[in-house]
């Protein structure tokens, strides 16, 4: 399957490209190409409609994947008991005093 490919614009009625496969994935997506939407690459005789290209309607329609993966979880923040310190513990070991 070639890389380059150009279409027939359906607000002009102009040949349009040339485009790439990602090109054509995002203007199915944006709605300017169809499934109805006329095609041509190297190679084909002549202009078809995207549905009579499986091998290139499957690329164009299949789900976009993002790119960035999701956000890192956040680690749970810890308890208020655990962020309490015990400063009477701290002062009395300060001064010669070590209580357990």
């Amino acid at each position: 399957m070639s890389d380059i490919w150009f279409y027939v614009s359906r607000e002009t009625n102009a040949q349009t490209g040339p485009c790439t496969v990602s090109d054509l994935c995002d203007l199915f997506e944006r709605g300017t190409i169809s499934d109805d939407c006329y095609m041509w690459t190297e190679g084909q005789p002549g202009w078809v409609t995207l549905k009579e290209i499986p091998s290139l309607s499957s690329k164009v329609k299949a789900p976009k994947i993002s790119k960035a993966p999701p956000p890192i979880p956040l680690k749970p923040k810890p308890s208020a008991a655990a962020q309490k310190t015990d400063y009477h513990r701290f002062s009395n070991e300060s001064a010669g005093n070590f209580e357990l």
